[in-house]
């Protein structure tokens, strides 16, 4: 994944706040990750408010779409809150789903601009707010009772395998693609309930959810071919 920093300043974020203080005249840094768009898998850490995003090279995020305005929006912070403007942009602007003029965000929010899907956060940020998902306890059978389990990956997602002829390489990222776009045609139409203001759940129509579901066993029979490529049942 492609990381750009912007900024030397370190430090950890808690979910739902700004990642330091505000200092001076309202400033704050910002992480934002591009999810979807040519720069997507970018993270550009913490960023200084206010900030611009657009196709022209003086904002601050830079995107490359015919469909976002030149200056499309503006995300600025005030009082320990970050505030985000659609700067009357031709497309317009959405938060999880919904169309704004203006509103306040917060860490895990999607901002979805032209065909660019951006997430309010570090990677980091939206693993602490993904720590109370509860999971079904695989030791205990598939029971009504959903239990949590010990994270299957705890250092974080497996590299990419090294050494692979071009044709291993362009099926493996064939298959990471496909992956990848399924779980995106669900986040694009995550919606919040507009009036329960910052909700702790989000809808997704039942559709998307039934598409979803899809994946894992798509998943699972790909990577038992992987494991036993002989096998003709899988």
């Amino acid at each position: 994944m492609k990381e750009l920093l912007a900024g030397a300043k370190q430090g950890k974020q808690q979910p739902g706040r700004l990642s330091s203080p505000l200092t001076g005249a309202g400033m704050a840094d910002v992480t934002i990750q591009v999810l979807q768009g040519l720069e997507a898998g970018a993270i550009l850490r913490q960023l200084p408010t206010p900030i611009t995003i657009g196709r022209e090279e003086e904002n601050l995020v830079q995107l490359n779409d015919e469909r976002i305005s030149r200056f499309h929006a503006k995300i600025q912070a005030n009082d320990d809150h970050l505030i985000l403007t659609d700067l009357q942009s031709t497309n317009g602007t959405r938060v999880n789903g919904h169309f704004t003029r203006m509103r306040t965000i917060q860490i895990g929010d999607q901002i979805a601009l032209g065909r660019c899907l951006l997430v309010v956060g570090s990677p980091e940020d939206i693993a602490e707010l993904a720590v109370e998902i509860k999971v079904p306890d695989l030791n205990d059978g598939m029971g009504d009772d959903a239990g949590e389990i010990a994270d299957p990956f705890p250092f974080g997602p497996p590299g990419v395998p090294q050494g692979l002829t071009p044709k291993q390489a362009a099926e493996v990222a064939t298959l990471l693609e496909y992956a990848r776009t399924e779980v995106l045609t669900t986040l694009n139409q995550v919606m919040e309930d507009p009036g329960k203001g910052e909700s702790e759940s989000v809808h997704i129509p039942r559709s998307a959810w039934h598409r979803l579901k899809l994946l894992p066993p798509q998943l699972a029979r790909s990577l038992n071919r992987l494991i036993d490529p002989g096998d003709e049942s899988v």
